[in-house]
């Protein structure tokens, strides 16, 4: 097959949205990574595996949220409560609690793609499940690092039960 280099993809991610809102910068880019297992079947007449089957899919997002809101920090750390505004001091107050519940989220964004086309990821099912660290220091800028598990939502279509990835040519 002969190289094509409008192929090759290189450039940022424009957009980064948590249930339809768009959430900011985020640093380092977005990695989204699926990692299949199998079981080898294997049987006495025959030397070898003989099929092989898919037992597990597991989906991850991860990036690194530039813009260190309380907002953003809540959908990273998991808490199902929304920042506070204290009405007479106007400070803002997220609780970070002893049980957090799960909170699912869909997360759209879109990226380049092959040829100068746009690509838009959707995940339709997925809660923040490693959160990084969040450091505070003279020399740094204070990321939110955040890694999504994605999970299947047996609502939608048959084989997008996880996601869609689109592209359209850009205007």
């Amino acid at each position: 097959m002969p190289v094509n280099a409008q192929n090759i993809i290189i450039g940022p991610c424009s957009s980064f949205q948590v249930d339809g809102q768009d959430i900011g910068a985020t640093s380092g880019g977005v990695e989204i990574q699926i990692q299949d297992k199998y079981t080898d079947i294997q049987i006495d007449q025959y030397i070898g595996i003989v099929a092989r089957g898919l037992t597990d899919r597991t989906m991850t997002v991860k990036t690194q949220l530039a813009e260190a809101t309380l907002q953003n920090l809540q959908i990273a750390w998991n808490q199902p409560t929304s920042p506070t505004t204290d009405a007479q001091s106007g400070a803002e107050t997220l609780a970070i609690g002893a049980q957090p519940k799960f909170q699912y989220h869909t997360l759209t964004f879109v990226g380049p793609g092959p040829n100068g086309k746009t690509r838009t990821f959707t995940v339709n099912r997925a809660t923040a499940m490693a959160s990084g660290s969040y450091t505070v220091a003279k020399d740094k800028p204070a990321y939110v690092e955040v890694t999504f598990e994605c999970l299947p939502d047996f609502t939608q279509p048959s084989g997008q039960e996880f996601g869609t990835v689109s592209e359209v040519a850009a205007s």
